[in-house]
Formats: C-alpha cells, structure tokens, sequence
C-alpha cells in the first residue's frame, strides 16, 4: 500500500508537470534520474559529499555525489514516531528541483527551506504542516507545490495562495478545495 501510495504520487506529480510545462525532453529524463532517500542515515556523507541513494529507474542503490542529485523522493519513515521532525538531512543537497517529502510526520518546515534555491517542486502532501516559512518566498525557481492532505487550515491556506500567487504568478499549488 505504501508502495502504491508513492508511485502515485510521482505519477501524479510528472502529470502536473507535463500540464503545466509540457512533458520533459527524453535527454533530461535521461540525465536526471529519480533518487529516493530510503533511510536518513543514507544521506550521512563524508568529506567528499557521497551519500548512498537508491536510483528509482534502476531500483538500485548508487553511491553518487550531493550536488549532482536534482530529483529526490524521501521514503515515509516505516514507524512516523521514529522520525517525528522535518529531515533536514535533505538541506544538503543544494541542487536539488523536485523534492518529495510527502507521508511523513513533521508538523513544521524550517527557514532553512529557503536555501534550496533551486527547487522547482515541492510535494509536502500528508504531512502535519500548518503554515510554511516565509523563506519559501526566496524560493525564486519554485512553480508546483503539493499541498494536499496537509495540516493547514482554511484560513490560513487563503492566506498562503494569496501571499505566494502575488509572489510567483507562474506557480501551481495542489492544495485542497475548502469551499
């Protein structure tokens, strides 16, 4: 069922994708493989920054350099009350575009979120967030964002879509339909 849930989601995310920016040229799936973060210990790294992820077209595990990870998939963790808090393991890797952390636990996105200048996509759906940081703001590449089955309230999601179509005209914003 987990399983099911995370193919799910990619493939309900790369049709997002495809509706709003067309489908991705086949050299740019072909150089941009789907990394997925099975365990937090596998992002520890050593001095020359290689972390150990698992290649999802592959379905095997490669041991590959931080930088060079754009797509990342983190695995819900098998018991939510082992890993309660935002993974900030994943602040690592700066170039990361497309950045899955749905079905886990945290309650809070930390500021720090803001460092990833890169990130085109965020899929925080099934998470407990109520709010996001205001450092999604500096989040200038940022066009899809996954919202569903969050912990916000309607209030409070008004409030985000006002604050975030003001600031990127071109963003998607998954998120529930309260009305």
């Amino acid at each position: 069922s987990l399983y099911l849930t995370l193919a799910f989601s990619i493939c309900s995310f790369l049709a997002l994708y495809a509706q709003t920016k067309g489908p991705l040229p086949a050299d740019v799936v072909a150089k941009k493989p789907n990394y997925a973060l099975q365990q937090l210990s596998d992002a520890a790294t050593d001095a020359s920054g290689m972390v150990t992820l698992l290649n999802m077209k592959t379905n095997e595990t490669e041991q590959v350099h931080r930088d060079s990870v754009y797509r990342l998939m983190v695995y819900p963790p098998m018991d939510a009350a082992a890993e309660p808090d935002f993974p900030m393991e994943v602040l690592g890797f700066s170039n990361v575009q497309e950045l899955w952390l749905g079905m886990r636990p945290f309650s809070t996105l930390p500021e720090a979120i803001g460092g990833l200048r890169n990130l085109e996509s965020l899929d925080l759906s099934d998470t407990r967030i109520t709010t996001l940081p205001k450092s999604i703001l500096t989040l200038n590449h940022l066009r899809n964002l996954v919202l569903y089955g969050t912990a916000i309230p309607k209030e409070e999601m008004a409030r985000l879509n006002t604050m975030l179509i003001d600031a990127f005209p071109n963003l998607l914003i998954m998120s529930p339909n309260y009305n």
